[in-house]
């Protein structure tokens, strides 16, 4: 089946699914990110193929899911691999942990950053130069933005937003 978006390509994957028999299905699509192509592998693609690529690979595919493989086209493999193998690189709860700390000033991220090295208030302030009531201050808006009740939530949440490369203040 060849389709112009993820979401008709699920929509046909559902109609299938609720078949007696469900055929072996190889999904075309003219572009995929890796949410999109989990969502169909979830749904009961047996195979994603970007459309673009479907002459020099669709015999493969079509062979490789009627065997009971998986078959990912080069466009849709590399993400799911490379997400798989790569320590560093996103997950679902990473993104989330990310989307937390998107509303936080450079001044919280800095102040949340040394937080979670365990620094006490008065620490934090001595390292900033700034008084222990200001920390006390951007500790209350970093509760506030990310929904954490308290010190080691919050750590939680900085850890988790981490990867290989620093966590970039955003102006």
């Amino acid at each position: 089946m060849s389709h112009s978006s993820v979401d008709e390509a699920l929509h046909t994957l559902e109609e299938l699914n609720e078949l007696a028999v469900t055929p072996r299905r190889v999904v075309l699509v003219d572009g995929v990110a890796e949410p999109g192509a989990r969502r169909m592998l979830s749904r009961g693609a047996d195979g994603i193929l970007h459309s673009g690529d479907c002459v020099e690979n669709l015999l493969w595919a079509v062979r490789a899911a009627v065997a009971g493989s998986v078959a990912l086209g080069p466009e849709v493999a590399h993400p799911l691999v490379a997400r798989y193998l790569e320590p560093g690189e996103a997950t679902d709860d990473m993104d989330a942990a990310r989307e937390q700390l998107n509303g936080l000033s450079p001044r919280c991220r800095e102040i949340l950053g040394l937080l979670s090295e365990g620094l006490s208030n008065p620490a934090i302030a001595g390292k900033l130069s700034i008084s222990t009531h200001t920390v006390k201050d951007h500790i209350r808006t970093i509760y506030e933005s990310t929904g954490a009740e308290n010190r080691v939530q919050a750590a939680r949440i900085f850890w988790q937003a981490q990867s290989r490369e620093r966590l970039v203040p955003q102006s």
